[in-house]
């Protein structure tokens, strides 16, 4: 019961800021849905109680299979674009199914590989940089492809908190118990896991048109390095200026990469660089779902 407790506000805390953040994603635009997905979360959470838990120096270990976890996020949310794209019209289910089996095809052989004690940091952010490069050739190739909508009509939206609620909580109770049962590598994985970027894609995969899915699914792939400058400050800020302070500077590490990025974003549907679609489909981007 001791431990229990802290475990279920713990992952109260994760919940509610899920939910928080996915309410508000399906309400935005797409340009910017993507961007407010990226913002640490599960991730913050986790490894803010990690470190409490746990020490300064278990969290910072674990930071370095967190870093891995963006690689197996921008598998997922290239597959997941790729199987949207190619299957249009149809919406079936197993491409979502696809799409996480691409995330653990990354996370299974990796513990296989090397282990519970993970790779170093240098090798994970080396392993990034690659799959970063194909991530961002694979959105560029389906950002040029023609239209294949019809309409830029949306669906009304369907309500997804209770999802994201129990993904959130499940997920950074999840990341403690790993981290206290299995070492700092499997709950730096379970803390990095994309609870918000799964939640917002499989509501936008079922609701929304084809253009408004593909804009935030690809744009996670470039937010996965806002993400991962979070992980990187928590690893090195951790020890020279404790748990919160290191957890606010990494905040704003992160507000410094993830602004740029969102405004490379907008910049590339605005001046027509990479389409989705014609100009009314970009315009539809920006107009405020229904």
């Amino acid at each position: 019961m001791d431990k229990l407790v802290p475990l279920l506000l713990r992952g109260g805390a994760g919940a509610l800021l899920i939910a928080a953040l996915g309410f508000a994603s399906d309400r935005l635009p797409a340009a910017f849905g993507a961007l407010l997905a990226s913002i640490p979360t599960t991730t913050a959470v986790s490894l803010f109680f990690i470190a409490q838990d746990q020490g300064i120096p278990f969290a910072v270990a674990a930071t370095s299979s967190s870093a891995f976890t963006q690689v197996a996020n921008i598998a997922f949310a290239g597959t997941f674009a790729v199987l949207a794209w190619w299957l249009f019209p149809r919406k079936p289910v197993w491409a979502a199914v696809a799409s996480i089996g691409a995330h653990a095809l990354f996370t299974l052989p990796y513990f296989i590989i090397v282990g519970a004690a993970g790779a170093p940091l240098a090798v994970n952010l080396a392993l990034y940089v690659l799959l970063l490069g194909a991530g961002l050739a694979v959105r560029r190739w389906i950002l040029r492809q023609p239209n294949k909508e019809p309409s830029r009509s949306r669906p009304p939206l369907r309500s997804s908190l209770v999802q994201r609620i129990l993904l959130g909580g499940g997920l950074v109770m999840g990341a403690t118990v790993a981290a206290d049962l299995l070492g700092p590598s499997f709950g730096g994985v379970f803390a990095s896991f994309p609870v918000t970027f799964i939640s917002l894609l499989l509501v936008a995969y079922r609701n929304r048109t084809l253009s408004y899915f593909l804009e935030q699914a690809l744009g996670v792939i470039p937010n996965t390095l806002s993400l991962l400058t979070y992980i990187l400050g928590v690893h090195f800020l951790y020890p020279r200026l404790g748990i919160a302070w290191g957890t606010a500077a990494s905040y704003a590490l992160f507000a410094a990469v993830a602004a740029p990025i969102g405004l490379w974003s907008l910049r590339q549907i605005r001046h027509g660089n990479e389409r989705i679609a014609p100009a009314a489909e970009v315009q539809a981007a920006f107009e405020e779902p229904q």
